[in-house]
């Protein structure tokens, strides 16, 4: 969220101190172990219109091309992006407000299609307590023409809150097995996992499951692989990845020790998902307030020795 540059310079200080997770030498070692490789600059963001950017996910209806959308006060829009961070189209929710907008997930639709879903979850002085998650097809679009812009009023609105009282929250995870909504908290000294089972999502107001605390802090950004296997949650310096059993559900994974992945540091940055092959992840970040240039991010996994 925007607490703007000398609060992140705080919160940088404050996480290298916190829990002993980011002890340099440990990490490096960590990192050199990884199934990752170091960070490769696909593109630089040149839209004015993307300058806050708080959230991304591969699109499965473009391969190669990933959803974006900014964080509190803009457009109420997700953004089209290829693979070099170049703006193919916004597609505006209409109706509806980016009161503060901090994550997007994706999940499998009906007839084979995907749903995105928008996470309007922030709250940096806990004073709202209740929440919105918006859902919505991927939109038929001609990629090939310029930028394209559209509106869009068919769309899903699940409205939650915690049952401990407000949160702050910036990420929010679909588990493509079974479209469950996971919902972890930012802020604290365990961030704390929320669950949302598919068959409890209706447009009724609903009150979160609580799971319990994981020992992170500052959890801005996560992803599920499409497969369902593995995890990456984010915070400013660090991304954590999980992989589990296919039988083992990610309430029960979680709550393992991650292993930390390369990652080239970034100013306020915010968003992290996989490819949607698997075979990497890409990160972005916010950019406003800030100078030089908005790098989209790749890391290629590993080849496997066989």
């Amino acid at each position: 969220m925007s607490f703007r540059i000398a609060f992140y310079a705080l919160c940088f200080i404050a996480l290298a101190a916190c829990h002993g997770k980011s002890d340099r030498s440990d990490y490096a070692e960590e990192k050199a172990r990884a199934p990752f490789e170091a960070a490769t600059s696909m593109g630089v963001i040149t839209e004015s219109s993307l300058d806050e950017i708080s959230g991304i996910v591969a699109s499965r209806k473009y391969p190669g091309f990933y959803w974006a959308h900014n964080d509190s006060g803009g457009s109420p829009s997700v953004y089209l992006i290829d693979s070099m961070a170049q703006l193919k189209a916004e597609v505006r929710l209409q109706g509806v407000i980016n009161r503060d907008w901090e994550d997007i997930a994706i999940g499998p639709g009906l007839d084979e299609g995907y749903l995105l879903y928008v996470g309007e979850t922030g709250d940096n002085r806990a004073a709202y307590g209740n929440y919105s998650i918006y859902s919505f097809p991927e939109p038929e679009l001609n990629i090939s023409e310029g930028v394209q812009s559209l509106g869009i009023s068919d769309f899903s609105t699940y409205q939650f809150q915690y049952p401990d009282g407000a949160r702050d929250a910036e990420t929010l995870l679909v588990d493509p097995t079974n479209s469950d909504i996971i919902v972890i908290s930012k802020r604290g000294d365990n961030v704390i996992v929320y669950h949302w089972p598919f068959a409890e999502q209706t447009p009724e107001p609903y009150v979160l499951h609580k799971v319990g605390g994981i020992p992170f802090w500052m959890i801005v950004s996560g992803d599920i692989s499409p497969d369902g296997q593995e995890l990456l949650l984010k915070n400013y310096e660090s991304i954590f990845y999980w992989k589990k059993e296919p039988d083992v559900p990610w309430l029960e994974a979680i709550k393992a020790n991650p292993h930390r992945l390369p990652y080239q540091p970034e100013p306020q940055g915010e968003a992290v998902a996989f490819t949607v092959n698997g075979h990497g992840y890409v990160t972005l970040s916010e950019g406003k307030n800030f100078n030089g240039p908005q790098h989209f991010y790749l890391y290629h996994r590993k080849q496997q020795i066989k």
